[in-house]
């Protein structure tokens, strides 16, 4: 109950982009107007609509649902669990899990991160469930927890590959031995699995009016999530090398420690503690390869290649799930090799401590992610006690200023040609300003700014809440 009266207590404010495009959705689902932006997240915006009927404030339905889902995952973390430890154990584990700071700071926000997470155990669970004995009604279970999980994060799709390993194990074995009746259950546990997924996008496409509008915006999505902006390494410019290291540092700084020291410092005793385990387990200990270990590392490497080559690294928030799941697959291992040696109760001791840890670490976050304004919340205030006309011009920034109502004239601009020619019609009525990332875009673009801007402020929030508009710089543009 704390968890989640804090939680939604606590909850963030519209921040970025993609949390203003899920909070206006909650007032009309339009992806034309990306609210939300491709593709949609149906299962997401609709738990956000539901409770919406009891919070005023969409970004805190969105985060309230968020929460509540969260919440609900500790059963198939618990049942995962079980399989390999102890009941006290295995909830302890599942407590740990869910407290994770920077986790429970993505379920705060109204971001579909959380949610699809949440929804992600209960997946896993099935497919370990329906690994445990062949039945097709467990089989079914998986391919409709997958459709949800789809409708609530497509980003989440590597993961199929453990619908894939099920299917295998239960199917395509069964072609050298049971041909005749190996073609006909194929053919009916892909259409079914299809049959999940088109629920959900059948209903997409009839909101944008047809198949034809929601495919061109299908097209549209994907050429620009694989080009600079969705921050795939094909297209991005930085170097391979400087992606490795942001990579390690999204995973390890923000995912596992949630960029403090002090959790950095017990997630060093932790993994000392279950590398001791491994290292101490009994020679004459089983070797065998446990088959629902086995698919859940291939869908954290899936899932892990997945967001090293086709996500965005500037935005830790992609590397929750693998995070997630991949912190499970190591202490569930630690924990029952360790129960075969005298650290078990050493390294019970601290998970407990770890989840005290989870909760005060957390709290503080979520607080100042309460109390504190955004860098762009800032930017708005600032603007807003400028007493002259003005116009500002910013990249991504104009969308939440537009959520908070901001009293003063913005706009988003993207070549330098545009905004030299409306500057310069305006700048004798008006005072002209910028924001640091319209000025790195046009020096992308090869622009000569001549000295033509100067810096006027600066603005700062904690990057753990938005990495890429953390820091804001605010310029004038000068008349020649």
């Amino acid at each position: 109950m704390f968890y989640l009266s804090w939680g939604i207590t606590h909850s963030g404010p519209v921040r970025t982009w993609d949390e203003a495009d899920f909070a206006l959705a909650l007032h009309r689902f339009d992806l034309l107007a990306m609210q939300p932006h491709f593709p949609g997240y149906p299962y997401f915006v609709l738990g956000g609509i539901l409770m919406h009927r009891w919070l005023d404030d969409p970004a805190q339905a969105l985060a309230a649902w968020n929460l509540l889902l969260t919440a609900t995952a500790l059963v198939p973390l618990y049942l995962l669990s079980r399989r390999y430890l102890t009941p006290m154990t295995s909830a302890a584990l599942a407590a740990f899990l869910i407290t994770m700071p920077y986790l429970w700071l993505l379920a705060s926000q109204p971001m579909s991160e959380a949610s699809g997470i949440a929804v992600l155990w209960w997946f896993l669970w099935s497919l370990a469930y329906a690994l445990e004995h062949r039945s097709t009604k467990r089989l079914l279970l998986s391919a409709a927890l997958f459709g949800v999980l789809m409708g609530i994060r497509l980003s989440f799709v590597p993961f199929g590959a453990g619908l894939v390993y099920l299917w295998y194990a239960h199917y395509i074995r069964d072609y050298t031995t049971k041909r005749r009746k190996f073609y006909p259950r194929l053919l009916f546990i892909l259409s079914t699995a299809l049959a999940f997924q088109l629920i959900w996008v059948i209903g997409l496409a009839a909101s944008e009016g047809g198949l034809a509008g929601f495919l061109q915006l299908s097209v549209a999505f994907v050429q620009g999530h694989f080009s600079e902006w969705g921050g795939g390494a094909a297209s991005s410019s930085l170097p391979m090398g400087e992606r490795v290291l942001q990579y390690g540092i999204n995973y390890f700084w923000t995912g596992l420690a949630a960029q403090s020291w002090i959790q950095a410092g017990a997630w060093a005793v932790i993994g000392l503690t279950s590398a001791y385990s491994f290292l101490s387990r009994p020679n004459n200990s089983s070797t065998k390869p446990d088959p629902i270990l086995k698919l859940i590392l291939l869908v954290v490497t899936a899932y892990g290649l997945w967001a090293f080559f086709a996500q965005n690294i500037e935005k830790p928030r992609h590397l929750s799930p693998l995070v997630a799941v991949s912190v499970w697959l190591v202490l569930a291992y630690a924990l029952q090799t360790a129960s075969k040696t005298q650290l078990h109760r050493g390294l019970l001791v601290a998970l407990t401590a770890g989840i005290a840890m989870n909760l005060y670490t957390g709290t503080g976050w979520l607080t100042e992610q309460r109390m504190k304004p955004s860098a762009v919340a800032q930017l708005g205030n600032y603007m807003e006690s400028v007493n002259e006309p003005l116009v500002l011009y910013t990249w991504e920034e104009t969308r939440v200023l537009a959520y908070n109502g901001a009293d003063f004239p913005h706009q988003r601009i993207e070549t330098f040609e545009l905004f030299k020619a409306e500057a310069e019609a305006q700048q004798s009525t008006k005072r002209v300003f910028v924001t640091d990332h319209v000025l790195n875009g046009f020096h992308a673009q090869n622009a000569e700014l001549d000295g033509r801007f100067v810096k006027v402020a600066a603005f700062r929030a904690h990057p753990i809440f938005d990495p890429v508009y953390a820091d804001i710089v605010l310029y004038e543009w000068l008349s020649p």
